[in-house]
């Protein structure tokens, strides 16, 4: 081997080129800026006999500007891109021309589709309005294999220079960044759930890094942290970390996740940090797992829908909800989609009947939107991937049919039974500057459990925990500095329930029975297996589970059944009654089935006896005084409020979040199940002390009926 010395300029000038191909490489996107010097970042400007320009400055800003053609009253503006990143091999391309908007007609995209060179893309009209404007088309089909003028791949055209020659001050190709996507990807296998499966799904936030700061601290010297909650260590604590990823889907097998949901924004201010680069090492350590013979939770979509508002600087002009009704909306929904699973190798998709998940946040940032938007997203899915479609399961705030449905806000307003039925521990995000949510106290764990009881006596296949590791909302039920492994082993035990091949489901009494020996009924099922009705039993508690007591139950059906059986208690001996909002009193069922294995349901509440003629009230402002009603906070953001003093009292009023597309002002509450739940022979009363102002208007008491 020989040796030689290399100055230091020599050494500058060898690694520049590895340097800056490496940071091109960690972009999503392609990109040239052009005037007096033009910066090539994976796209050049191709000077040709009918496409000649000259630099040029508009509106304090540097640009080219075409040239007039003197054989022809059209010119154009040609552009490569570098055939490492598209060649024949991508679909669904964003290419965003920022222009000056100078003059009258029109300038169009033409590119080479793989079949002909000068495929026209769109037009864009010229208003002379004399300001910088972008325009982003979407190119559905791309061959890019250099057969335009000088090897181009697309340009820019306008047909008649008279009316106006165009300036251009920046262009972007954006494909998708991965390249687990067809045509890159051919093999798209892999093993799926079906939707009979019994699947627990997690909110998993990567977005934290200890080593930057970023998503954890809220000051510049890094003094004060905006976490409510923290990780039980800070060491190593960051989305660059493959062992920090490790680690979390570890306890999450603990704990029976089945499906890890990454929240992912796709927005370019996010996808230069964290969004893309956390996903590479997620899939890294799920890798790293499997290669050690394990089974780790299986990767599905959360799309933060807040995306479509915010952080896009490259395709659209500036911040806000997006019209998805729109050529470019449809487009710019479907590319997170086709983002976040280009990342992912097909073989870790959580797919439900081969459909991978995609799971819907809020619909409140995006401007319009209709059905075509999720035929839209169905067939450019399919075509991506080798005809596969999605399993969409949309926030209820969409009014779109998909393949299921949950509502956000189970940690702040308890269990939320929709399609999937979503639990949390509680909502505190005090610790973060400028909130105003109140509070959802864990009540060292008895909320989270209680919620837990009730989806499971919902019988719902799938259910979502809400979050695994939202620390600044204090809605983790990860290992935390807080309370340590408490949410995962309260979760392993659910999940082990929610998972046994036997079912226990609509007990009954919901609402309050007058009688203190009251019957308790619910349904039993063994779908796969099979039960023995001869072997189900029944106990009791009157002193809040200090002591359990048999009691004679009867069940349904013959052995072997796998249909849904009764199970029927009938005068269930409490020796004194429930109380207004707590119960000592509970009922329990156990049944074994054919393979042998005996198991017992939740404990169920009964409340029972002389119902009190005064049961519930809640006080509003500030921390409020719930007993018996809770505030609910819609997420639809039509029921947010906020406290303030007025004549004297601490009160709430309306908070109409101004992104909100909803026109309404509502304040909504939930009275608790135990003292009224789907009753018809109740009469209730109600009384709201309200601050009467000088507006001239009314308000209204809606209620839901039988």
């Amino acid at each position: 081997m020989a040796f030689r010395k290399i100055s230091a300029a020599m050494l500058c000038a060898l690694l520049f080129p590895v340097l800056l191909q490496a940071q091109m490489e960690s972009l999503p996107w392609r990109s040239v800026t052009l005037g007096n010097q033009i910066t090539e970042n994976g796209i050049s400007i191709i000077e040709w006999g009918d496409g000649a320009w000259t630099s040029w400055q508009a509106g304090g800003r540097e640009c080219i500007r075409m040239k007039p053609n003197n054989t022809a009253p059209s010119a154009f503006l040609y552009f490569s891109v570098d055939d490492n990143y598209i060649y024949n091999n991508a679909s669904d391309v964003f290419v965003t021309i920022e222009y000056w908007d100078t003059g009258t007609g029109s300038f169009s995209l033409q590119y080479d589709d793989g079949q002909n060179a000068y495929n026209v893309a769109g037009f864009q009209s010229i208003t002379n309005s004399n300001t910088w404007k972008k325009r982003s088309f979407v190119l559905p089909a791309v061959g890019f294999t250099n057969r335009q003028n000088g090897g181009a791949d697309f340009r820019l055209a306008v047909a008649d220079t008279s009316l106006g020659l165009l300036a251009v001050k920046s262009v972007f190709v954006w494909r998708a960044p991965g390249d687990f996507i067809a045509p890159r990807q051919t093999d798209f296998t892999g093993e799926s759930f079906s939707s009979d499966d019994d699947l627990v799904f997690t909110y998993y936030f990567y977005w934290y890094d200890i080593y930057s700061g970023a998503h954890i601290w809220d000051d510049p010297r890094h003094t004060d942290d905006a976490m409510q909650d923290h990780p039980f260590s800070m060491e190593d604590f960051s989305f660059k970390s493959v062992a920090w990823h490790k680690r979390e889907l570890l306890d999450m097998m603990e704990a029976g996740i089945d499906v890890v949901l990454p929240v992912y924004w796709g927005a370019a201010r996010t996808m230069k940090s964290w969004s893309v680069e956390g996903l590479g090492n997620l899939v890294k350590a799920e890798q790293e797992l499997i290669a050690e013979g394990k089974k780790p939770p299986r990767i599905g979509m959360f799309f933060d829908t807040t995306t479509l508002s915010h952080g896009e600087y490259v395709l659209k002009e500036a911040d806000g909800p997006t019209d998805l009704t729109t050529a470019f909306g449809k487009a710019f929904f479907f590319k997170h989609v086709r983002d976040f699973y280009s990342l992912i190798p097909p073989s870790l998709w959580a797919r439900i009947d081969n459909q991978p998940v995609v799971w819907l946040y809020a619909a409140g940032f995006a401007k319009n939107y209709d059905q075509s938007l999720i035929r839209y997203v169905d067939e450019h899915f399919s075509s991506s991937f080798n005809e596969l479609t999605p399993y969409i399961v949309r926030e209820v705030s969409w009014n779109l049919n998909t393949q299921n449905d949950y509502a956000w806000g189970a940690a702040l307003n308890g269990a939320q039974i929709q399609g999937v039925a979503a639990v949390g521990p509680g909502y505190n995000d005090s610790a973060v500057p400028g909130r105003t949510t109140p509070i959802r106290d864990r009540e060292n764990g008895e909320f989270y459990r209680l919620n837990w009881a009730k989806v499971l006596a919902s019988a719902r296949h799938f259910v979502v925990v809400e979050t695994w590791n939202e620390f600044h909302e204090g809605t983790d039920i990860c290992n935390s500095r807080e309370y340590g492994r408490t949410f995962i082993d309260i979760t392993s035990n659910f999940t082990a329930k929610l998972k046994q091949s036997v079912k226990f489901f609509s007990f009954r009494p919901q609402s309050w029975v007058r009688t203190q020996h009251p019957t308790c009924v619910a349904m039993v099922q063994d779908k796969t297996l099979g039960i023995d009705p001869a072997t189900a039993s029944c106990t009791y508690t009157d002193n809040g589970g200090l002591t359990w007591h048999e009691w004679p139950v009867n069940c349904s059906g013959q052995a072997g059944t796998k249909h849904a059986q009764v199970l029927t208690a009938r005068n269930v001996p409490f020796s004194q009654n429930a109380m207004p909002l707590s119960t000592p009193n509970h009922v329990r069922f156990s049944i074994t089935n054919t393979q042998g294995d005996t198991v017992t349901s939740v404990s169920f509440p009964v409340y029972n006896g002389t119902p009190p003629a005064f049961v519930a009230s809640i006080n509003l402002g500030g921390s409020p005084n719930e007993d018996g009603i809770r505030q609910r906070f819609n997420r639809n953001d039509d029921g947010w409020t906020d406290s303030k003093m007025v004549g004297g009292k601490l009160c709430v009023y309306n908070l109409v979040q101004n992104s909100s597309p909803y026109p309404g002002r509502y304040l909504y509450f939930d009275v608790g199940d135990s003292l009224v739940y789907a009753s018809s022979s109740v009469e209730l009363w109600m009384t709201i002390e309200y601050y009467d102002t000088s507006a001239t208007q009314k308000f209204d008491l809606q209620y839901d009926s039988p």
